[in-house]
């Protein structure tokens, strides 16, 4: 039994405990919701880092290269072509030595950042491959053609002229064709990051829509419920209370009680109604004058019902006294006017008293002795006038001295006798109608 009240606090749902409870899974999901939109978020903000640091840098770069590869082949052919445009072959000069460097430091750094290591060894071929280009352009067209004179001699003209064609040229197409396929690489890697990102904010998005909609979703039901527990019953109880306070008594019961604050109030109210039903039978019961029936009340402090109690007691004490005066005054009446109406024959109203006073003492039997005359020297005795036992009169002559058997015992006048729980006559030793002790 001890275990079972103890399982049940333990199962015990209080309303804190259900609103505690309804709040806390909302925080639970919006915690939830939170944490998912953050690791959603860090994805998309890598995507787009990536994209930012690492995809779109290196296909600028790229471009960045190829561009300066096919500026290197054009000012070289002008080196060898224009003798006197001395702007292209400064800046051929600052290509080789400034230009190419940067762009080398750049792709460098974005290098350890590509995925795949085929880029890396195709971009370190290009390296190689342009290197290679910038030693030819320098052994063999830069330092052959310095002066004027270089370019007045026909062989070396010849020679650099073939260079051109035959190295130059087709390894620039090479170098050029390299990067446009890396360029395409990085294009499809930088296009496939792109649509990674509007995917994932897409897929934010419909994430976000669902995951509120659920929210919303439990948000009512926890509502409906906390309704259904809480709002259905306390109307019930208000209902309850507003019969009482006109003054009904209400027949029906709450179908579930709910193990919680308001079922306990819905199991005290009707206990309430119980026991206002059991007061008022009650206090029926007083009303009609039934003092003897038994009442308990709801609890030591209720203080109507020990009031009931109270007022009970002392109605049955008042009735109880009543009864006993009602009965002593009767009494009275009845015997002063058997003494009116008999006063001129002793014997008869020897004999209307004990018989009347036989039955109202609802006696069995009863006798009624006279102290006879006697001289002063004499002693005294007692001569019974009239007997009446068992609904009939007697008819017997008796004569005793004091002290001798029942009735000689008797006390001096105006002192009543008991004898064996019945109450017995005596008569005055003055002259006149004899008076009546008990």
């Amino acid at each position: 039994m001890e275990e079972k009240e103890q399982k049940k606090l333990r199962l015990r749902l209080t309303i804190g405990n259900k609103i505690l409870g309804g709040f806390s899974i909302l925080i639970v999901l919006f915690i939830f919701v939170v944490v998912l939109i953050f690791l959603k978020g860090n994805a998309i903000d890598s995507v787009i880092k990536s994209s930012n640091e690492n995809y779109r840098p290196s296909q600028e770069a790229i471009k960045e290269f190829k561009l300066l590869v096919t500026r290197s082949k054009m000012l070289v052919t002008n080196w060898v072509y224009l003798q006197t445009n001395q702007e292209d072959k400064e800046a051929l000069k600052q290509l080789q030595k400034t230009d190419y460097p940067a762009v080398y430091d750049k792709l460098s750094k974005l290098m350890p950042l590509w995925e795949a290591e085929e880029q890396r060894r195709a971009m370190d071929t290009v390296f190689l491959k342009f290197d290679t280009l910038i030693n030819i352009q320098k052994e063999s067209i830069m330092a052959p053609l310095q002066s004027f004179e270089n370019y007045e001699d026909p062989i070396t003209k010849l020679l650099a002229e073939d260079v051109i064609e035959s190295q130059i040229i087709p390894r620039t197409s090479d170098l050029i064709r390299r990067l446009d396929h890396l360029d395409k690489q990085q294009a499809l890697i930088t296009a496939a990051s792109n649509d990674e990102v509007i995917d994932s904010i897409a897929s934010l998005k419909t994430f976000t829509v669902v995951l509120g909609v659920g929210i919303i979703l439990i948000a009512i039901v926890s509502a409906i419920f906390l309704m259904r527990a809480i709002t259905r019953p306390v109307n019930f109880l208000k209902n309850v209370v507003v019969k009482l306070g006109r003054g009904e008594l209400v027949e029906d019961k709450q179908a579930n009680v709910s193990n919680d604050e308001i079922g306990e109030m819905a199991v005290a109210m009707d206990n309430l109604v119980t026991g206002l039903k059991s007061t008022s039978l009650f206090a029926e019961n007083i009303g009609n004058g039934n003092y003897q029936m038994e009442f308990q009340p709801l609890s030591e402090h209720d203080v109507l019902g020990n009031a009931l109690i109270n007022m009970r007691d002392n109605l049955a004490k008042v009735a109880e006294d009543d009864k006993k005066r009602n009965w002593a005054t009767e009494g009275q009446a009845k015997f002063g006017e058997i003494l009116r109406t008999n006063n001129t024959d002793l014997n008869k109203l020897a004999d209307e008293i004990i018989g009347n006073l036989v039955k109202y003492l609802k006696a069995n039997q009863g006798a009624l002795y006279i102290v006879d005359d006697a001289a002063a020297d004499e002693e005294t005795t007692m001569s019974m006038k009239a007997c009446y036992a068992w609904d009939k009169k007697k008819y017997l002559n008796h004569k005793i001295h004091r002290g001798e058997g029942r009735a000689g015992p008797a006390r001096p006048p105006g002192a009543p006798r008991y004898i064996e729980g019945r109450p017995q006559a005596q008569i005055n030793n003055s002259p006149g109608p004899p008076t009546l002790g008990g």
